[in-house]
């Protein structure tokens, strides 16, 4: 029995076009400085993001995962070491009373989220100690601070030097993201499909 022509041709259509969607997208980078506010002053830092992109089969999903996040510090402070991970900063202050600086990071991804064993609230605290960044529970101080550093990387990255006027424009997109505007203390925020779902 002879095989039907288009069967004999998809391998080779598969292999120039639309099956290259098989494959993962090769991650993306962005990189941009922003001025940060905090809560008595700002710095300037060099924000650099590695994200992975894909949709769902139906098109009606589309996932961002940081595959690395740095922040480097400059100016005055350059000298301190650049924070890294694979995760979406949100958050930078120092805490005033332990003189420490502190990141606080969540996700979009759900799979790192229950890798991690699904914290609740969503997110993850970092601070500058002797030198390097320690990993710590969330933190009092943390708790409802609004977000400072910028989200829509493709935006941003197209800016080149973020002030906080130019973040408020640029990142509006990022801020309906309840997760994403603050620390948001309530464990029981909607996350993943868990959690109330009627919250925004």
């Amino acid at each position: 029995m002879r095989m039907p022509r288009f069967m004999a041709l998809f391998p080779i259509v598969c292999g120039l076009t639309a099956c290259d969607a098989l494959s993962p997208p090769a991650p993306k980078q962005y990189t941009w400085t922003e001025d940060v506010t905090l809560d008595s002053s700002s710095i300037r830092v060099r924000r650099v993001v590695a994200i992975s992109e894909s949709n769902s089969w139906s098109g009606d999903a589309h996932s961002v995962v940081e595959t690395g996040s740095r922040i480097e510090f400059m100016d005055a402070l350059a000298s301190l070491p650049q924070w890294t991970e694979t995760l979406r900063p949100i958050v930078l202050y120092r805490d005033m009373d332990t003189s420490e600086w502190v990141v606080v990071a969540s996700t979009s991804s759900c799979d790192v989220w229950r890798q991690a064993g699904k914290p609740k609230p969503p997110y993850w605290e970092y601070r500058l100690r002797e030198h390097h960044w320690e990993r710590v529970p969330l933190s009092e101080t943390s708790l409802g601070r609004r977000a400072n550093l910028a989200q829509s990387y493709r935006a941003v990255a197209g800016a080149g030097h973020l002030t906080p006027e130019l973040r408020a424009q640029l990142d509006s997109p990022a801020g309906r993201f309840r997760t994403f505007r603050a620390v948001n203390p309530d464990p029981n925020q909607a996350f993943c499909g868990e959690g109330y779902s009627s919250k925004p």
